[in-house]
């Protein structure tokens, strides 16, 4: 018989420093970091789990799948671009996408605040729809629970995704080198032509953590299919357009903006050798250019 489990470790946290629980704690930067690393890494350790990527990738009787979740707390629930229901689709299925896998199906939980207008929920509800519609996901099953008035935020969601790889590439944080290009094909450029307003009423990308990432492997060049680099509103409205900023000023990245991916990304292609031409420019910082991709 194995013996019991010791479930009286101390805690790896340094409670001196941090007795309870911060804000920080769950804004993607340093604490976050290390109440990952400290707690629950060590915790629940396994190789799925140690690949710290946006979602686990596993075979199943001979297929490849992805499996992710994440949690929406946002305030206020709606914003220019978009509102929380918004998020949890398009931020599930770019975490799939992420791991290089075609998205399939997602679970939705909801925890509602006491006294939330149903117009509120419905409207949650509707642009959630619209969102998986145009990723071509189904929504297959979901939890809904209601808190006391005041303990809550109005809404919290969790969204849970499943998806396929059609290919037997390893895409993963771990297979970027110094010197790659990562490029973030996330759809919001199809709108322009389609819906202008929309388009340029905000848009997706890559975050400030992600961002610094980039610069610590340090890859040669970055882009996006939006009009800037980086989400707009912004995650710290103090800081719009930090996320370029960080990158080509700070880090000598190249940041491309407004790339047509659209294509290679419909076709599967993850890996291809990237030429950019541009101007011969003196003095610039920014120039117009011709990328293209050699498969």
């Amino acid at each position: 018989m194995s013996d019991p489990k010791d479930f009286n470790q101390i805690c790896p946290i340094p409670i001196g420093q941090y007795p309870q629980v911060t804000l920080a704690h769950g804004g993607g930067g340093k604490l976050m970091h290390q109440l990952i690393e400290r707690m629950f890494t060590p915790a629940f350790s396994n190789p799925l789990l140690s690949a710290r990527h946006d979602g686990a990738t596993f075979s199943v009787n001979g297929a490849r799948l992805a499996f992710t979740t994440d949690s929406y707390v946002v305030s206020p629930l709606f914003f220019p671009g978009g509102n929380i229901g918004l998020l949890a689709v398009n931020g599930t299925v770019n975490d799939l996408a992420m791991c290089g896998a075609r998205p399939l199906y997602l679970s939705a939980g909801f925890i509602l605040e006491e006294g939330l207008p149903m117009e509120t929920l419905w409207s949650v509800v509707q642009s959630m729809r619209c969102a998986a519609d145009e990723a071509r996901v189904q929504l297959v099953t979901g939890d809904t629970k209601v808190v006391d008035k005041g303990k809550g935020d109005g809404i919290f969601i969790n969204t849970s995704g499943v998806g396929m790889l059609e290919h037997d590439l390893s895409i993963s944080p771990a297979s970027v080198r110094p010197g790659d290009a990562v490029l973030f094909h996330t759809g919001w450029g199809g709108l322009w032509g389609t819906d202008n307003k929309r388009y340029a009423a905000g848009e997706p990308g890559p975050g400030i953590e992600l961002a610094r990432w980039l610069a610590e492997h340090r890859v040669a060049v970055t882009g996006c299919d939006t009009w800037s680099y980086g989400p707009y509103p912004p995650e710290d409205p103090d800081e719009p357009f930090v996320v370029p900023q960080t990158l080509n000023v700070h880090h000598g990245i190249v940041v491309v903006e407004n790339l047509r991916l659209g294509e290679i990304a419909s076709a599967g292609v993850h890996e291809f050798l990237l030429v950019i031409s541009h101007a011969k420019l003196r003095g610039a910082t920014g120039a117009w250019v011709a990328p293209l991709a050699i498969v």
